[in-house]
């Protein structure tokens, strides 16, 4: 576990350029997901509107376009402790 020998020293640690670089890029893939996610999930919207009320729906590709309902069972999540980081701005 990760958390078991991060310690704080009370002082941040100057981060090389490559590194601010890296988390540039992880925030911007995050973004990207973030903005896929959301055209994927309108894009299944418009699917589901033009089928309606029928159960299936020929793509025109020699493939069929299958509505299922799908029941999936409950769980919880036991308490764990994980590592997050967030950039923010210096006061």
């Amino acid at each position: 576990n990760r958390m078991q020998w991060v310690k704080d020293l009370g002082v941040p640690v100057e981060l090389p350029n490559d590194i601010a670089e890296r988390w540039r890029d992880y925030e911007e893939i995050g973004r990207s997901i973030s903005q896929l996610e959301k055209t994927r999930d309108s894009l299944k919207a418009d699917v589901v509107a033009a089928m309606g009320d029928y159960h299936c729906g020929l793509l025109g590709d020699g493939r069929e376009l299958v509505v299922s309902r799908v029941n999936r069972a409950g769980y919880s999540v036991e308490p764990k402790t994980y590592v997050q980081l967030r950039a923010r701005k210096l006061k």
